[in-house]
């Protein structure tokens, strides 16, 4: 079985079943969290309203629609177009196709 891990300064690690590996990271922010939807698709949030869009050759920054002042501390995945990202102040973001088609993260 697969699995993800994240951490400070933008580290991203990926568990193949037999090994952990440091897979490249499109920034040196920290991230708190990761959920996988497929092994194709998935999602990393972090410190400065940071999400990284995972799809499955490599991590990308897509646009967040909060200032750098937010840090998501989860994400959770129900689908590939329902899910959300929590933080601090309050602060939540429902991701939806609109969201993921206007990131690049899906096709209309």
């Amino acid at each position: 079985m697969a699995g993800w891990a994240v951490g400070s300064e933008g580290t991203i690690l990926h568990w193949d079943a037999d090994s952990w590996r440091v897979v490249s990271s499109p920034a040196p922010v920290y991230l708190f969290d990761v959920d996988m939807i497929t092994p194709d698709d998935g999602l990393a949030v972090g410190e400065a309203a940071t999400i990284f869009h995972w799809d499955g050759n490599a991590w990308a920054q897509v646009p967040s629609p909060y200032p750098p002042l937010v840090s998501f501390r989860s994400v959770d995945m129900l689908s590939a177009n329902h899910g959300r990202a929590a933080g601090g102040g309050e602060s939540m973001l429902k991701f939806t196709a609109i969201l993921r088609y206007a990131a690049g993260m899906a096709d209309r």
